[in-house]
């Protein structure tokens, strides 16, 4: 990837080098009198410069962030993971409930997800902690998102179990009773408030 933004950073110093001269060329053999059109004239080529640095610049980050993707799905496809990112494929491939919901002293709450790969292959979760993708609804149906997070990817080993935490702020005194993870809802089990208080303890994995 640093040879290809090397590469892109010479290209543009050449078009820099080979389309200058030639446009103040131009300007000086039509002879223009006045210094107004000579400043417009300026303008119109630093304009017409940095739009196509811009689709340039533009377009080579885009090929080079397809190129990552290109290179993250062919090391996952030559290693024999799967990689998870929606609930079609977390329900194909999985078996996950959330085993409890814990208040926090500052009131925030943590919710644990288990996570079964049921397969002969190892797992991978991504998006985590993308907009809208992991929620929590309480028992008004309010719903609250997790707190900000790193970009998380999570690998879950073949015929292995993994637990997952996930963060939110208060409640305002409602307790949790959705888990929404890529849309589909988990039941919350096994509720613990911060004065004690345990509710619907049966969650089987």
């Amino acid at each position: 990837m640093k040879r290809r933004a090397l590469h892109g950073i010479v290209f543009l110093m050449f078009l820099l080098t080979a389309f200058l001269p030639c446009r103040f060329s131009a300007f000086a053999e039509e002879g223009t009198t006045s210094e107004r059109p000579m400043q417009d004239g300026v303008q119109g080529v630093f304009g017409e410069l940095f739009s196509s640095m811009g689709e340039i610049v533009s377009g080579m980050t885009k090929g080079m962030q397809e190129g990552a993707k290109n290179i993250q799905s062919q090391l996952d496809s030559a290693a024999g993971v799967e990689v998870i990112a929606d609930v079609e494929k977390l329900l194909a491939l999985t078996e996950t409930k959330v085993l409890k919901a814990e208040q926090l002293e500052d009131n925030s709450w943590c919710i644990v997800l288990a996570v079964k790969n049921t397969q002969e292959y190892p797992v991978r979760i991504t998006n985590l902690n993308a907009k809208q993708q992991v929620l929590l609804l309480d028992k008004e149906d309010f719903v609250y998102e997790q707190k900000e997070t790193e970009q998380r990817i999570v690998t879950v080993p073949e015929r292995a179990a993994l637990k997952l935490e996930f963060f939110f702020p208060d409640l305002d005194g409602s307790t949790p009773k959705i888990l929404r993870l890529y849309g589909h809802d988990f039941p919350v089990s096994n509720v613990t408030k911060k004065s004690g208080e345990v509710k619907n303890q049966q969650v089987d994995l």
